[in-house]
């Protein structure tokens, strides 16, 4: 842009004019620089006049002749008036130039901005600006007016005169302005954190103002800007990067100044740059780290791996009480394994779910001591509510089971449904006050919840030290909103919705966390810093403590009861006849091939609990079995104590109970073929009875009958006869000597 871009050109009259005015009223699209308005003749060989002739034909100053001066017509217009005395009368041969210094106001750069050039400069209205200029060559037509798009710079300019007492008025050419549209260039240059996941991908470039019309646009809320708002922006302002242009692009020409009305008139503010990735699904799963340089010419993107945000899920727990853990393996290594079917019923989607063998260490919770063991499974992207549950294959050989689910007792798979269980929080420690977020470094100790507000309405950032299902979500939510009875909750406004709520979990964060357009990072014992991202706002931190460590939306519990066995044990003679009074020691093997001996607990005449390592056969009717419970295994008893006057048995007596059932056996634990002499076993609906022969030394007596004294007084006389015999044989002896 000139300047002096405009000079009212006047051509040279033969005819002896007087009165003359030149009347040029500017547009308002141009203002005047200064009042330096300068008048200029000459002649036709160029040469500048200084002296006129004034109506008495003295030669005086051209300013005695000419005046100009500046006004404001009716509509407020500025003019520009250059006057001549009414007794003075054009001389032929000259040229009356009158020159003026004018600039595009601010609302041509508004009508640029918003509307780009509507006008069209006639021809031959640019000025002549070579040496050999003079009247007659002082116009060209090759310049930034003649038929050039532009501003007019008057709304009109015309010449009155008087001659031969007539007033005649003559309007000159209409010359065009262009504002001086100063631009900008701005630079993208992609980076990625690793070569690796390089991508051809689409940037593009965003012209933004901190301040317009709106009072609500400032450095935090900027206006964006678009070809619709700035005609000389560029109408499409994406490219694409690779390998091809190096990973880099320059936008040239852009506008660096804004033109916007208010009360106050029309202001002007500095238009910035800076570049957005496109979003597609190559890049979905990388953020931008975003960086300006200093003069705010250069945007700088290095693309790094995006932290993935937790899938919803929800967790479904398998406990085996009873078994150990060889025996779980055996259910799912089956060739028809254990399985769960789950039927969402709003959905009617179908889960069918079975052990991961090669993982049951890995997965498995508990001991073999306790013979409690839980397996989990995590259910992606599986919603809360009702479901129905079945399930197959759990049976277990010598065990009776009984199923619960959420608490029930399941009696009939048929249509058995539960809703899952909602978590519930019993305690929550907040680590400080809800803070606003900014680029620094906070402490807030050691904490397993971290609950961040996004600007703009935007939802929730969430983190938690470990992944928590649906309903662990649900109640953390209750928790951001205070809506916990008897717990002091964060509060945040506005209220925290599941879906706007997005949750991350892990040691994740102490590497930085990646999340949308920002970083967060804590170091798990700490320190919390946030990036300068403008998308945090407030955040909150502290510990929560749920009422249940296992807050599975399904649980399933099988409790497995080893089946047993009662044993009756009967004494009798080989003839049949029942004795009391035998006692017998039992013996278990175990694990180690050992026979242990089994130690029985009773309850003495005082009440105390008491231990005894021996079994009293008692055959009174209607007395109860003498070994109760016997769980599987392999077993012998051994007679310590035999009923009066019957021999102790010799023997062992070798048995097992496997799934109920008694089986006598040899000492390898083999099922006997044939019966033995001195034991039997009996099986009668159930019940099972060992009934163990004795054999007798001697005839107890009879009540009120001699008993043993003839036995006793027959002795005594054998006795006495041996006595007398030897005594004979004596005496007989000494006489022979």
């Amino acid at each position: 842009m000139k300047n002096a871009f405009d000079t009212i050109i006047r051509d040279a009259t033969e005819l002896l004019c007087t009165d003359v005015t030149v009347t040029d009223t500017l547009t308002d699209e141009v203002e005047l620089v200064n009042q330096d308005l300068q008048v200029v003749v000459k002649d036709e060989t160029g040469k500048v006049i200084t002296k006129l002739k004034d109506a008495s034909g003295d030669e005086v100053a051209v300013s005695e002749i000419i005046t100009v001066s500046t006004a404001k017509d009716s509509n407020g217009k500025t003019q520009i008036i250059m006057r001549f005395e009414p007794g003075y009368k054009l001389e032929s041969g000259y040229t009356y130039y009158v020159t003026a210094k004018i600039q595009p106001t601010t609302k041509a750069y508004l009508k640029y901005q918003n509307e780009s050039y509507t006008d069209t400069g006639d021809e031959n209205t640019d000025e002549y600006l070579e040496t050999d200029k003079k009247p007659g060559k002082d116009t060209r037509n090759d310049g930034t007016s003649s038929k050039q798009k532009g501003f007019y710079s008057n709304e009109s300019a015309n010449v009155t005169y008087k001659y031969n007492n007539k007033t005649y008025e003559k309007p000159y050419a209409k010359p065009v302005i262009q504002v001086n549209a100063s631009t900008d260039s701005h630079t993208v240059v992609k980076q990625w954190e690793n070569d690796s996941d390089k991508v051809a991908v689409g940037v593009e470039l965003k012209a933004y103002v901190t301040e317009a019309a709106d009072s609500q646009i400032n450095a935090d809320n900027p206006k964006y800007l678009t070809s619709a708002d700035v005609k000389n922006l560029p109408t499409s302002m994406q490219v694409n990067l690779s390998e091809a242009n190096k990973w880099t692009y320059t936008w040239e020409n852009l506008p660096d100044k804004y033109f916007y009305e208010t009360t106050d008139g029309i202001k002007e503010t500095a238009i910035h740059y800076t570049v957005e990735e496109v979003q597609t699904e190559a890049t979905n799963a990388f953020y931008g780290q975003v960086t300006e340089s200093d003069d705010g010419k250069t945007t700088t993107i290095l693309n790094k791996k995006k932290d993935q945000e937790d899938k919803p899920f929800i967790e479904v727990t398998k406990t085996f009480e009873g078994l150990t853990k060889t025996q779980i393996q055996e259910l799912a290594n089956s060739e028809n394994p254990y399985t769960i079917t789950l039927i969402h019923t709003d959905t009617n989607t179908s889960k069918t779910l079975i052990m991961n063998a090669g993982k049951l260490n890995d997965i498995l919770q508990s001991n073999d001591n306790k013979k409690v063991w839980t397996y989990t499974w995590k259910l992606e992207d599986c919603l809360d509510g009702t479901y129905k549950v079945s399930e197959s294959n759990y049976g277990k050989d010598g065990y009776d089971v009984t199923v619960t689910v959420n608490g029930q007792q399941v009696t009939n798979w048929n249509d058995f449904s539960v809703s899952t269980k909602q978590a519930t929080i019993e305690e929550y420690k907040q680590s400080e006050n809800t803070t606003t977020c900014s680029p620094k470094t906070f402490s807030i100790g050691k904490v397993n919840l971290i609950v961040a507000k996004l600007t703009a309405n935007e939802g929730y950032f969430v983190w938690t030290n470990t992944p928590v299902s649906i309903s662990e979500r649900k109640e953390i939510v209750k928790l951001i909103n205070d809506k916990i009875d008897g717990i002091k909750g964060i509060g945040f406004s506005p209220e925290a919705e599941l879906q706007k709520c997005y949750f991350y979990s892990g040691n994740g964060i102490k590497d930085t966390l990646v999340f949308r357009n920002g970083e967060i990072k804590y170091d798990g014992q700490d320190v919390l810093t946030f990036d300068a991202s403008k998308q945090w706002s407030m955040f909150a931190a502290g510990t929560y403590t749920f009422t249940e460590p296992q807050n599975a939306e399904i649980q399933i519990t099988n409790t497995y009861s080893e089946q047993t066995a009662d044993l009756d044990l009967i004494k009798t003679s080989v003839t049949g006849t029942k004795f009391d009074g035998a006692e017998f020691k039992l013996y278990k093997k175990n694990d180690e091939g050992a026979y242990e001996l089994q130690k029985f607990e009773y309850t003495d005449e005082s009440g105390k609990n008491q231990t005894r390592e021996t079994i009293q056969v008692i055959n009174t009717e209607g007395s109860k079995a003498e070994l109760k419970n016997l769980q599987s295994g392999q077993y012998y008893l051994e007679e310590v104590k035999a009923p009066e006057a019957c021999m102790l048995l010799a023997d062992k007596i070798y048995f097992k109970q496997e799934k109920g059932k008694i089986t006598l056996t040899d000492k390898e634990g083999k099922a006997l073929s044939s019966e033995p002499t001195m034991w039997t076993l009996s099986n009668t609906a159930g019940k099972y009875t060992l009934t163990v022969k004795n054999e007798i030394l001697y005839s107890l007596p009879s009540a009120g009958g001699t008993g043993i004294y003839l036995y006793m007084i027959g002795g005594i006389l054998l006795m006495f006869a041996a006595v007398w015999i030897l005594y004979k044989n004596k005496c007989k002896e000494v006489l022979e000597k």
